[in-house]
């Protein structure tokens, strides 16, 4: 099991939960029911092994990056005006490992994500220009 909190200050509690049951969900906090609501599921292949919600600073919707088997899938979450909620999705990227992936954590602006697995080795991932993710720097830490 593995959970990420939204880090916006300015949003309702929300937060992203990884299951052994291969079920990665986003639960917010329902403030005239006092509950947890599930807001959506993501499809993954595998268990999650780690997932990370990245810091938003001026997008309009959120990113979630989940690692699971050999890969790190990247959600895109979106308000839905229609619902009054953040319950539409779909995957910004599907980054490939050699293999198995085990952690994924955002930088501060949510622009940079870190992966490290089995190998031992750092990936540093970013968005171009053209909205393709890529491998910008890999730092073996095996002695």
């Amino acid at each position: 099991t593995c959970l990420s909190w939204n880090p916006s200050r300015f949003e309702s509690q929300m937060l992203v939960v990884g299951c052994a049951s291969k079920s990665v969900s986003v639960w917010a906090k329902n403030q005239d029911a006092r509950r947890w609501d599930r807001v959506v599921d993501f499809p993954t292949d595998a268990d999650p092994n780690d997932v990370s919600w990245a810091p938003n600073l001026g997008r309009s919707y959120h990113l979630i990056a989940v690692a699971n088997g050999n890969k790190v899938d990247i959600w895109r979450l979106m308000w839905s005006a229609e619902k009054n909620s953040y319950c539409e999705f779909k995957r910004d990227a599907e980054l490939m490992s050699n293999t198995e992936v085990w952690r994924c954590e955002w930088n501060i602006t949510g622009t940079v994500l870190a992966t490290s697995g089995d190998s031992g080795t750092i990936t540093l991932w970013r968005k171009n220009f053209q909205n393709q993710w890529n491998r910008i720097a890999e730092e073996s830490l095996a002695a």
